[in-house]
């Protein structure tokens, strides 16, 4: 059993699938301890896992990345990984756990052991380059249309004019009914 559990990863599973996997474990390990790690804000998983854990009132923390393997008791610490092919996050934490030679354990699929090929590296995200980056203080916010804008649309005003004139017609004519049954 692990003492430390790290749990990285944004592939897609279900509420009931972390809370029931999570609870075995738990039940299995009492006293273990969790650690969310995500560089880019926690994945919907994770976020399961958080009220999962604090509805238990189990210790875990959240931390941008995993940090705290050290190799001090690397027998005692896993990662659980939301485990997606194409995720970035997931492959760098399989890259991690082969590197320090811990388990890594598929979250997404019923914590079945996540080999990896031997020297498996973490990815790097590609750097944008300084002229293709967009400030959110340069880009305009787009302006909504004023109403005074359709009425100078001559389309409009002739099916503006077309309307009232029925729309007359069609109150004098209800006026001489109702006079009528009146």
């Amino acid at each position: 059993m692990y003492d430390l559990i790290f749990v990285a990863g944004n592939g897609k599973t279900s509420r009931a699938n972390v809370e029931a996997l999570v609870d075995d474990y738990i039940q299995a390990n009492p006293k273990v301890q969790f650690s969310l790690c995500s560089s880019s804000g926690m994945s919907e998983g994770q976020v399961w896992l958080k009220q999962y854990l604090e509805d238990k009132e189990i210790t875990f923390t959240v931390d941008k990345e995993i940090k705290e393997i050290s190799s001090v008791d690397l027998d005692k610490q896993a990662i659980f990984i939301l485990w997606n092919d194409e995720d970035t996050e997931s492959l760098n934490a399989l890259a991690i756990a082969k590197s320090l030679n811990i388990c890594a354990f598929d979250l997404v699929h019923g914590l079945f052991e996540i080999q990896g090929k031997e020297g498996i590296s973490g990815v790097v995200a590609p750097e944008i380059p300084i002229q293709e980056q967009i400030n959110e203080y340069e880009v305009e916010p787009e302006l909504e249309d004023d109403e005074e804008d359709e009425y100078e649309d001559p389309l409009y005003q002739a099916i503006n004019l077309v309307a009232s004139i029925f729309a007359e017609a069609i109150a004098k004519e209800l006026k001489k009914v109702l006079k009528r049954n009146d």
